[in-house]
């Protein structure tokens, strides 16, 4: 009895000990990790202050400055996508964004404010070190290439004034229009904002938007979402010709920086700018579709109206041939070739290898002959109804 007594004292001493030795043991592990994750943390500050720093300023003030859109089209932007290492910069000023939306004066302060926070941050980043400078100039160069945008009042372009289609146009709006079913009109928004966009020297502006918004019996926001989301359309005044250097990989591969970096030299502007005429506007576009005549451009030529309006191709361009395009078209005149400047068609460089010869068949048939005994099978139809016509008249 002894012996077991002694036993039943033993237990509560181990159990006490191995509770003990997994408390401190937790512990620790709890403390362990609170260190790597403030070191992890310190670390990442650090790095951010030296590299991500100015990003995240700039991004930041960028999101302020485009506030949301409001029902008085007085706000509305245009961001046409992110990558990810933008979503990792707005995720840190996400709920800075959204702060104060309800109020229109308030955001006006703030988008002033944040206008010239950006470009003194833009102006920082000019003396920083090498390393920062060009990671700057990239985020710059995002900034502006994705086409970011907000709209704010002027004399020329508020809700407050009216627009409509001239009477030339308001028959080819009527055209469009009727094309579709009156429950499916809303499907000719993209056909009258580019009759609009032609008509309007080449922009839209939000009195533009409305007018057709009105006549698809829609809200204007309908009307601005497509607007601001295909590249197509213009929300900022651009020149009487606006060229666009395609900037997809086969065309850079084939030259189409040096062809934009010729132009900006000849126009005395850089990209996405008007020269002070307001005769030329340096645009870029994303794959015009011609990625075998690389590299290209395209002209919108806004010169003439509705009527006059043209959009042509120039392909197989050299910075030499690109500039006197832009020279000829300055002189008001059109030049000498559209398309390929050195081919006919889309075809190798060394010319056709296929199709140079007759097919050998089977041959479709000879439709000039099928049509002419078509056309005696009815002249005979025709001439025994006559005929079966009289008999039945003398009866």
């Amino acid at each position: 009895m002894t012996i077991l007594r002694s036993e039943k004292k033993k237990k509560p001493l181990l159990s006490s000990l191995f509770s003990l030795f997994v408390t401190k043991t937790f512990i620790i592990i709890i403390i362990i990790i609170m260190l790597i994750r403030q070191a992890i943390k310190k670390t990442a500050t650090t790095t951010g202050s030296n590299n991500g720093g100015i990003a995240a300023a700039a991004l930041t003030a960028q999101t302020k400055y485009f506030s949301s859109s409001t029902s008085s089209g007085r706000a509305i932007f245009s961001a046409s996508y992110m990558t990810s290492s933008d979503l990792f910069f707005t995720t840190t000023t996400t709920s800075k964004k959204n702060n104060g939306m309800n109020n229109n004066n308030n955001n006006n302060k703030r988008n002033t404010n944040s206008n010239t926070n950006t470009k003194n941050i833009f102006k920082q980043q000019t003396s920083k070190t090498n390393n920062n400078q060009t990671f700057s100039h990239v985020i710059n160069e995002r900034l502006y290439s994705v086409g970011l945008m907000v709209h704010r009042d002027s004399a020329e372009n508020n809700s407050s004034l009216k627009w409509e289609f001239s009477k030339e146009n308001e028959t080819k709006v009527q055209t469009i229009l009727k094309r579709y079913p009156p429950n499916y009109k809303r499907s000719a928004m993209i056909p009258l904002l580019d009759v609009a966009q032609q008509q309007n020297a080449g922009y839209l502006t939000v009195p533009v938007m409305n007018h057709i918004a009105e006549l698809l019996e829609v809200a204007p926001i309908r009307v601005y979402e497509v607007a601001t989301f295909y590249s197509m359309f213009n929300r900022s005044k651009v020149g009487s010709y606006h060229v666009m250097v395609c900037g997809t990989t086969p065309c850079m591969l084939r030259g189409s920086r040096d062809i934009e970096k010729a132009l900006s030299e000849h126009l005395g502007v850089k990209k996405f700018e008007t020269t002070r005429d307001g005769k030329f506007t340096l645009g870029e576009m994303e794959c015009m579709g011609c990625c075998v005549n690389a590299p290209m451009i395209a002209v919108a030529d806004y010169t003439g109206g509705v009527e006059k309006y043209t959009y042509n191709y120039y392909e197989d361009l050299t910075p030499e041939s690109a500039v006197s395009i832009v020279q000829t078209l300055a002189q008001g005149k059109m030049p000498e070739k559209v398309g390929s400047q050195i081919r006919n068609k889309a075809e190798p460089i060394t010319g056709t290898t296929t199709l140079n010869t007759e097919p050998t068949g089977p041959n479709c048939r000879d439709l000039a002959k099928l049509k002419k005994e078509l056309e005696a099978a009815a002249a005979e139809a025709a001439k025994a109804a006559a005929a079966e016509a009289a008999a039945g008249a003398k009866k």
